[in-house]
């Protein structure tokens, strides 16, 4: 028996016609080759591989066939966010319209608003204040009751002309004779 060494394990061959090997002290033995059996082991061997093969074929067909309907699936949502891609391409051309308009009136009303606050400013520079207010509403009582005097007065004016031209009027009808009213 001859040894041989391969990674580290030991083989050793056993001479038959029929070729044994062993593994670690243990035999591996081939049985002896019946043709009949190996005919039809191969034959049948052949018919699986040719069924697998088929199989292999229909799920090939099966499978390029899902591929295609992804294909078209890809196909038909890329059409999708192209149609995306110009509804807002559209949109960005608005806004940048927008955007110019912006800038032009920026450009029109450039000086105007700072004039503008300028005014406003100079406007409350010169409003009164509160305190000015309060002078200017005691100044205003002050004249109510100046006109309410100068009221009083007329009225009483008024009222004391009119009953002297009553009177006057009186002393005519009891000369005439007549009463006038």
């Amino acid at each position: 028996m001859a040894k041989r060494e391969v990674e580290g394990e030991e083989y050793r061959d056993i001479s038959s016609p029929n070729r044994s090997v062993t593994a670690k002290n243990r035999v591996l033995c081939e049985p002896e080759w019946n043709f009949e059996i190996g005919s039809s082991i191969i034959n049948s061997m052949q018919s699986d591989f040719k069924k697998i093969e088929e199989k292999i074929d229909k799920l090939a067909s099966a499978t390029t066939r899902g591929f295609e309907k992804v294909d078209k699936r890809f196909g038909s949502i890329d059409k999708r966010f192209a149609g995306i891609d110009k509804k807002f391409s559209g949109i960005d051309e608005r806004f940048d319209g927008i955007d110019r308009r912006f800038d032009g009136m920026d450009k029109k009303f450039e000086g105007k608003f700072d004039d503008l606050a300028a005014m406003i400013q100079r406007g409350f520079e010169e409003t009164a204040s509160k305190t000015e207010l309060g002078e200017v509403k005691s100044e205003l009582g002050e004249v109510k009751v100046r006109l309410d005097r100068v009221e009083n007065i007329l009225l009483r004016d008024r009222t004391n002309r009119i009953e002297r031209i009553e009177d006057k009027l009186l002393q005519v009808e009891v000369l005439l004779g007549q009463r006038f009213k």
